[in-house]
Formats: structure tokens, sequence, C-alpha cells
């Protein structure tokens, strides 16, 4: 079944229309082979008439879907007009061309308003490029089961300096019975977000398989193809059991860390996911990051001492902490076993003097409750929400959070 169909301007009035998912999708269709020709030939032209384009960036288009879905898939389709989906990526567009359209992007704002692009993975080597080449300009890469990454660009990024992490009295009691690791479980750990991460049932998760591979794959980039991106898995563990109770993976980018996704053993061991959190934030300071990007705004994450930076702020921010001597220069390594101890982490950290102002407090300080109440106040019913994709919006809270609700007690990521 075709699960996407997208389409996009070309030269003079010719309208292309493609499938998002790759040509497989369709092999169980009778008119499979003649369908996959005439993508393939679409998919030709376009990649010939780019440069008469004047909008490289993809649109539904109700009518073109419908044609195609008619004749490929005997009029099945399961496009709606309700679901408005991102814009999408072009398959064959030069990296050099993405750079320059992410950057006008970051000025300007997604074509149509929205926090979301979408690409279809279809060769993991080009796509870790693309990952690492969007991380640059501050995205945060998700995905979706069915082979399609969904770049986020938040309209207000939720940001804390790893130095003003707020480490509660009930977190601090429990500590020393768990310690931090970095990098020992990274197949576990996307094993266990996977098994305890989701929305509505078990395997409900937007870290496939192939998003996996793709965040493996940057490790193997050169240098220059990687532009200082690096992937790491976060691991807490009970000291007794030595079981793991709660993680995340997530990337560093120069002085920055971000946090894609995670899970904690809620029932086990209540409040495993909050000290993985303060004890990460803890040794992220200790490493010399200067940023932690924890993505959208969520309530705990501004009692842990986070702020919000608009858009453009938040880019600048990563772009100085990534090309900074001295900022960039930030490594994420795993403690010591003594130093993992997550009652050791928690011991404060100097503070650094550099203030970051926002739209609702400084970076550089503890935000008052005053600041807490304004920033949810800012953002309450806003664009994080509207710009996600309705055919989305049963995993809205999976998806935009990075974390589901179901077997997980806090959301960190999107």
């Amino acid at each position: 079944m075709v699960s996407r169909l997208m389409t996009v301007a070309g030269g003079g009035d010719t309208t292309f229309v493609i499938a998002s998912h790759t040509l497989t999708t369709l092999e169980r269709s009778p008119a499979s082979a003649g369908c996959q020709d005439f993508i393939q030939g679409v998919l030709t032209l376009l990649k010939l008439d780019r440069r008469d384009s004047g909008d490289a960036w993809m649109t539904p288009d109700r009518d073109a879907v419908e044609v195609l879905s008619d004749t490929c898939m005997s009029g099945e389709s399961e496009y709606s007009e309700e679901e408005g989906y991102p814009p999408l990526i072009p398959a064959y567009v030069a990296l050099a061309e993405l750079d320059e359209s992410l950057a006008e992007m970051v000025r300007e704002g997604i074509p149509g308003g929205g926090e979301f692009l979408s690409w279809q993975i279809s060769d993991v080597p080009r796509a870790a490029e693309v990952v690492c080449l969007l991380i640059c300009h501050g995205f945060l890469p998700m995905g979706e089961g069915a082979g399609l990454l969904l770049p986020k660009l938040h309209h207000q990024r939720c940001v804390l300096r790893p130095t003003q992490v707020h480490v509660g009295r009930k977190v601090r009691r429990h500590a020393g019975a768990f310690r931090l690791t970095v990098d020992r479980a990274w197949s576990q750990t996307c094993s266990l977000i996977q098994k305890h991460t989701f929305t509505q049932e078990p395997g409900d998760c937007w870290l496939s398989d192939q998003l996996i591979a793709v965040y493996e794959a940057v490790a193997q980039l050169s240098p220059e193809q990687r532009k200082g991106v690096a992937f790491h898995s976060v691991e807490l563990w009970h000291a007794d059991s030595d079981r793991l109770v709660a993680g995340e993976i997530g990337y560093t980018c120069g002085g920055v860390y971000s946090s894609c996704t995670g899970f904690a053993l809620k029932d086990d061991f209540p409040g495993a996911g909050i000290l993985q959190l303060v004890a990460l934030g803890c040794w992220l300071a200790k490493c010399g990051f200067g940023l932690w990007d924890l993505g959208m705004e969520i309530a705990y994450k501004l009692e842990l001492g986070a702020v919000l930076l608009p858009r453009a702020e938040w880019s600048e921010q990563l772009q100085r902490l990534r090309t900074t001597a001295g900022e960039k220069d930030a490594k994420l390594h795993s403690p010591s076993p003594a130093d993992g101890i997550a009652s050791n982490l928690l011991v404060p950290t100097a503070t650094t003097t550099t203030t970051t102002t926002t739209n609702t407090t400084t970076h550089g300080a503890q935000p008052t409750s005053r600041d807490l109440k304004r920033s949810r106040e800012e953002v309450q019913g806003a664009e994080s929400q509207k710009s996600r994709p309705r055919k989305h919006q049963t995993c809205a809270k999976h998806v935009a959070s990075g974390f589901a609700t179901v077997n997980f007690v806090f959301f960190v990521g999107q």
C-alpha cells in the first residue's frame, strides 16, 4: 500500500508526483512493476529538472495524489486532506544546497510555519550525512517507524546550562544506590527504549531499527562529514543488582549535548528517570559542556532549571558552542567507577558567569517561580502542538517529547 504521496513543483507548470516511501512498499500490488517504473521515471525527471525548480520542497497535492493512486493502486489511497504532511526534503538534493536551505529555514522558519521536515531513508550512509547536517543547523533528527526521518526545528527550544541543574532532595537521597555510565550499553539502551517507550502499544516507538542504524553510521563518517557530531548512550544502573534501570540516547555537537529519547523502569525503580537526568546534567558540567538541549518545553524541565530559547537564538548559541575554540572541545566520556556513583556526581560544579538572555529569564541564573510560570504561559496551546502533522496526532506526546507516557515518567528531547 502506498503510505504517503507527495508532489513537488518542477520547471514551468509541471507537477511531479512521487511516493515518499521506498518503491518496495508497492511490491505486493498487482500493478507494482508498472507503478514502480512510473515513479522511477518521475524521480529521474525530478533529478534532471531540479535546477529549474523555484521551490524544491515538496507539499501535498490531493488531486495529483489521487491520479497516481488510481493508476497504481486501483483507487486505494491513505491520503487525507486533513493530514497536512510536513515538507519533504528531495531525495537527490545536494548537501551543499541543503546546507543553504536549512540555514534559510533557521532564519525564516520552515515553509508552512510548522516545525517538521521529512526525508525518506533509503541509503543509510547518506542519511547519516544528512542527519549531521541537520544537527549542525539545530534540527532534532527524529523518525517514524516506516523509514521516514522527521527533523524538528522547534519554535522555542528548551535548554539548560549543565552547571545550573537543580538537584532535589528526594533525588539526592536515593542517588547512592545508582551509578551512571556513558557508551557502555548502546544496543541494550536502544532495545529498552523500543520496548518501554511507546504511546498506544508495545512496538509503537519512533526509534526504529533503521534510524538506529543511521545514528550508528555517523561514527563511520569522516571527520569532515561528521561535522563534530557524535551519538552516545547514557545508562543509569542499580548498583546492587547491576540492572539497567534508565537511560537515553543523545548526541554531542561541539559544546552542546542534545537528548533524543530514553526509557525508565518506573514501576520497579520509581524516580530513576529523573535521577538519570540530574546525574547526566552534573556529568555534562564536569565534562565542560556549555549547553544541554532538552527539546520541547515541559514543566519538569523548567523545574530542573531549563529556559526557552527562540529558534534564532538557539541557533546562535549552537553555532557558537560548536565552532568557538575551547567551547567546541567538550568531550562526553564515561565517568570512572567512583565518579559514576550518582551521589558523587551530584556534588556541585563551579558555575560560569557567562549569561545567555532569553525571552523568559537569563540563562546563566536559576529561573524564579515567576519565570517558570511565564515560560509555561508563553507556550500554552501554541506552535509546538499545531505544527505536528494530523496523521500523527495519536502519538504526538510520544514524538513531540521524545518519550512516551505509558511506561515512562518523564520526557526528554523533541
